[in-house]
C-alpha cells in the first residue's frame, strides 16, 4: 500500500488553501447557495482527502478561512 498522507484525512496547509480558493470562487460565482454551503465544503473535502466523512472542525475552519457566512 502506497504511503499517502491523505489517507488518514490530513490535509497540508497548502491544500487547505486550494480548497478555500475553490469553495470561495463557487460561492462567489454563485454556484453554490447558501443552504448548500457546508455540503459543497464537505464534498470538496471528501474528493481531496478520499475520506468519507470530513473533519466537522475542518469544514468549520474552512468556512471561517474562507470568510463565507455559515446558513
Amino acid at each position: 500500500m502506497e504511503n499517502d498522507s491523505r489517507s488518514d484525512g490530513f490535509i497540508s496547509a497548502h491544500d487547505f488553501d486550494i480548497l478555500c480558493d475553490a469553495f470561495k470562487a463557487s460561492v462567489e460565482e454563485g454556484r453554490v447557495t447558501k443552504a448548500h454551503r457546508i455540503q459543497h465544503a464537505k464534498n470538496l473535502v471528501r474528493e481531496l482527502t478520499g475520506q468519507e466523512n470530513a473533519d466537522k472542525l475542518l469544514i468549520s475552519r474552512m468556512m471561517r478561512g474562507c470568510h463565507a457566512t455559515q446558513p
